[in-house]
């Protein structure tokens, strides 16, 4: 998959998706908060791409936390490992500059052992829920495909009935 690449300012995507989302989230009642590191460097890729990506997780974190939740975007300075080990970490340069984006929410969570397979296509973890909620299971697929496109990384972290947190790393532009 090729993206564009051209500096792109952290806190206006950031507040973009949160302007987006504001308005389904508090139509549920459930509040969106905004925390952006002060200072940050651009981060180098394609705008359009990385707003989909943050808004695929936005969706999802406005549709799986109950009235009464909350959903928080962010961004902050970061390192982006090249996810080298043993010698080859050694021999390697140093990890790079990167922006840290996260998508952090109060809604269901999900269970520890699906998590490996969430990024895979077409598959939703809980059959239940999907049909509460809709959705065909291809979101967090794509959202994978463009941060490897990007040369970055996603981690998720997610608790049963307390929450799930998205962490998006994208390379920042180098200098800044």
């Amino acid at each position: 998959m090729k993206v564009e690449a051209e500096p792109v300012e952290p806190r206006a995507i950031v507040e973009d998706i949160a302007k987006t989302f504001t308005p389904a989230a508090h139509k549920k009642g459930i509040e969106v908060v905004v925390e952006v590191e002060e200072g940050l460097p651009r981060v180098m890729g394609d705008p359009i791409r990385i707003k989909q990506v943050l808004s695929n997780l936005a969706e999802n974190a406005v549709k799986f936390t109950p009235q009464g939740g909350t959903v928080r975007f962010g961004a902050k300075a970061a390192e982006l490992d090249d996810g080298a080990s043993g010698l080859g970490a050694v021999l390697m340069a140093a990890p790079r500059r990167a922006i840290a984006f996260t998508v952090r929410d109060s809604g269901i969570g999900m269970p520890r052992e699906e998590l490996p397979r969430i990024f895979d296509a077409f598959y939703q973890v809980d059959g239940s829920s999907t049909r509460e909620h809709g959705g065909t299971g291809l979101g967090l697929s794509i959202v994978k495909r463009l941060v490897d496109a990007h040369e970055g990384s996603i981690e998720v972290e997610s608790f049963v009935g307390e929450g799930t947190r998205f962490v998006v790393t994208l390379p920042s532009v180098e200098g800044e």
